[in-house]
C-alpha cells in the first residue's frame, strides 16, 4: 500500500508546501493534503511512460494531483533529459527542491517527473 506524508509551509498562506511520497507500485491513488481542499477530494496518480493524462500519452513517468472530479491540480512535464542528468536507483533519496508552479482558478498546478519504484520522494510545491 503506499503511503503519503504531507508537511505545511510556515506560510500562513500556505504557499508552499512540503511532501514526501512513499509508494511500492504504478498507477495508485492516494490522498493527499492540500490547503482549501478536504482530504477526500484530493488524489495523487502515478502514471507510467506511455500512459496518457488528458489528450496525449507522455514518453515518461508523470505524478498527476486532482482536486474532485472536474479539478486538475497538476500535471506535467519534464524532459526525457532530466532523467539522463539525475537518474535514480531504487530505494535512493533525491530531492528535487522547491518546482515552479501556476495558479488556475484557485488550484495549484504542479508536475515532478517519477520513474520505476524509489522511496522517498521528496518534493516542495509552490505558487510560481
Amino acid at each position: 500500500m503506499s503511503n503519503l506524508y504531507s508537511k505545511l509551509s510556515d506560510d500562513k498562506k500556505y504557499d508552499a508546501v512540503d511532501f514526501v511520497l512513499y509508494w511500492n507500485e504504478p498507477n495508485v491513488m492516494v490522498e493527499l493534503l492540500v490547503p482549501g481542499y478536504q482530504a477526500s477530494n484530493i488524489k495523487i496518480r502515478i502514471a507510467k511512460a506511455g500512459t496518457a493524462f488528458g489528450n496525449s500519452p507522455s514518453t515518461h513517468d508523470r505524478l498527476l494531483v486532482t482536486a474532485g472530479p472536474d479539478k486538475e491540480i497538476g500535471k506535467g512535464t519534464f524532459c526525457k533529459g532530466f532523467y539522463n542528468e539525475f537518474p535514480l536507483q531504487n530505494g535512493e533519496h533525491f530531492n528535487y527542491g522547491k518546482l515552479t508552479s501556476s495558479l488556475v482558478r484557485g488550484v495549484l498546478t504542479i508536475a515532478i517527473p517519477v520513474k520505476g519504484k524509489f522511496t522517498p520522494q521528496e518534493f516542495t510545491v509552490s505558487e510560481g
